[in-house]
């Protein structure tokens, strides 16, 4: 397969959030294939801990409005972002050092607000 990505001139490769046990390797997040092994670059850091503890903290507050399954096309979002510290990203030492400094900028950004990538220019 990494033959077949440097044929193409395909370098970076983004692929699962995480190693998984039964077949460690090299290839999870993003990864660099240019050279003779994958070079990790990045991840994504799920804090599922703290997930959990914002609902259970939610329901014990008597702030969680239980929603169900309702009809009304409305989505419904569980999920909390970089501000509230469930997501994170970490990144390698292999990531050139002006790259780093990039993403640091977006990752305080995306924690404070000030930032939002989704947002028509």
């Amino acid at each position: 397969m990494v033959a077949s990505l440097r044929e193409k001139k395909i370098s970076l490769i983004s692929s699962q959030d995480m190693i998984t046990p039964i077949h460690a390797s090299r290839q999870f997040g993003l990864y660099n294939v240019s050279g003779e092994s994958p070079v990790n670059l990045a991840t994504p850091l799920w804090h599922w801990g703290k997930f959990y503890e914002k609902i259970i903290r939610s329901i014990l507050s008597g702030s969680w409005k239980s929603q169900g399954f309702s009809d009304s096309g409305k989505a419904i979002n569980y999920w909390w972002g970089m501000s509230s510290g469930v997501v994170d990203a970490v990144y390698s030492k292999n990531l050139p050092a002006s790259t780093r400094r990039l993403v640091e900028y977006l990752r305080r950004g995306l924690i404070s607000s000030s930032f939002h990538p989704f947002e028509a220019f």
